[in-house]
Order: structure tokens, then C-alpha cells, then sequence
């Protein structure tokens, strides 16, 4: 699973990234893959991004790790029934993660910024993942988990 959202977010990364050399009308400072880093429980979060950088010389070389909440991931599998957590929310996480990593590509200072820019590319991100093909099989996925899943039901199952 975790490779399947490695993909999707580098996908959507690498087309974002194409598209801002051409409003910005420079070259980033490259980082050409953003780490998975997986599905983290937490309770102040629904997903969060790791900005680090060593200098070579005058140059930042960016490392970008973005962590989702598990509870995405136990929503999508039915192991919970919180609707905080749905797929509507997941896009719109991963969009804005992917804002704070495009940001420290073009604006590095401004990486952790929430201003009307972020929020512009976070929407702009968003509207280009909705139209994935992955994000069209988590839906697919989603369709298929009908009931949720029970650990009850299962124990009562094999009690015969």
C-alpha cells in the first residue's frame, strides 16, 4: 500500500512541479521524488510533511517525507466508521502536503506558510488528483468495502 500511495503522490508531484516552472519562469530547486513515509496515528493531524535539507554550498538539497493519518487508511478498509476521515478529506490532505513541498521547490523560506497561495495550490493539487487513475482505484476500492469490519462478527463466525 504504501508503495500505491508512493506513486500517486509523486505523480501529482512531478506534473505540479512541470506546470509551476512555468508561472514561476525558473527552475526549482530540484528534488525530484517526495518520500512516503506511511500511515501514522495521530490525534492533532490528518497528514503532515518533513522538510529537510542539507547545503551544498549556497544550495538547499531538499528531502520531503509526507506521513498520512492511519485513520485514512482504517476508514478505507472499514476497521472505523468515521466519515471525518473519507476519501474527500484524504485528496484535499495530500493536496495540501503536496503544496508545502512544491512551496520549499520555488519559495523554500515560504514552505510552511498557510497563506492564500497555499491554499490556491492546495486547491489547484487537489482538482489534478481528483482525475488520477489512482485516486479513481481508491475509489473503486472504496465502492467494494461495504459493511464494516468487525472483529465481533468475525470471532462469533469461527465460535461453531
Amino acid at each position: 500500500m504504501d508503495s500505491f500511495f508512493e506513486q500517486l503522490i509523486n505523480g501529482v508531484y512531478q506534473e505540479a512541479q512541470r506546470l509551476l516552472i512555468l508561472l514561476f519562469d525558473y527552475p526549482p530547486y530540484r528534488c525530484t521524488i517526495v518520500k512516503f513515509g506511511g500511515f501514522h496515528f495521530s490525534h492533532n493531524w490528518y497528514g503532515k510533511t518533513d522538510l529537510v535539507y542539507d547545503k551544498i554550498g549556497d544550495l538547499k538539497v531538499f528531502t520531503k517525507t509526507i506521513y498520512l493519518n492511519y485513520l485514512f487508511l482504517a476508514k478505507q478498509f472499514n476497521i472505523i466508521n468515521n466519515s471525518e476521515y473519507n476519501l474527500a478529506k484524504l485528496a484535499n490532505t495530500i493536496a495540501h502536503e503536496l503544496a508545502h513541498c512544491l512551496r520549499a521547490d520555488f519559495e523554500p523560506s515560504e514552505a510552511n506558510r498557510q497563506d492564500f497561495a497555499h491554499a490556491f495550490m492546495t486547491y489547484c493539487i487537489e482538482y489534478y488528483l481528483l482525475e488520477t487513475y489512482e485516486f479513481w482505484l481508491l475509489e473503486q476500492l472504496a465502492k467494494r468495502q461495504k459493511k464494516p469490519f468487525s472483529s465481533l462478527a468475525l470471532l462469533k463466525k469461527h465460535d461453531h
